[in-house]
């Protein structure tokens, strides 16, 4: 599972401007690396959620306004 605490990991070293991670390192109340997994999986998981859309719009029209909602509805739940 993307972004299970429970998954194996790998170490990682990115370059971030010096102010981001240090507002970063404030939010993250001692746990950058969680901050950092949480966020992307999210990313991953919003990317992935808007491929499948895609895919369904291509197959079968555009979304209706009442299915948009339905969606926002849950994906905020």
């Amino acid at each position: 599972v993307v972004g299970s605490p429970m998954a194996e990991t790998t170490k990682v070293s990115i370059s971030l401007p010096h102010a981001l991670v240090e507002q970063a390192r404030q939010m993250a109340e001692g746990n950058l690396s969680a901050l950092v997994r949480d966020l992307l999986s999210r990313e991953v998981r919003r990317r992935q959620a808007l491929a499948a859309v895609a895919e369904w719009e291509a197959e079968n029209g555009p979304l209706t306004e009442e299915q948009m909602a339905e969606a926002r509805r849950r994906w905020l739940a």
